[in-house]
């Protein structure tokens, strides 16, 4: 089994929100999608947008 990684860099939480969504839409689990930012609001905003805990 190939073990494939993905990385994307996005300038705005609209944007990375977008990407989670469709991710989530095309059959991604929560535990196969990671996210980083600059600042912990930042991750706190995504996380409560998309309904998730990352």
């Amino acid at each position: 089994m190939v073990n494939k990684k993905l990385i994307g860099v996005f300038k705005t939480e609209t944007d990375a929100i977008k990407v989670i969504e469709s991710l989530r839409a095309n059959g991604y689990s929560d535990k196969e999608i990671s996210v980083m930012a600059k600042h912990h609001d930042e991750i706190r905003n995504v996380e409560n947008v998309t309904d998730t805990k990352i």
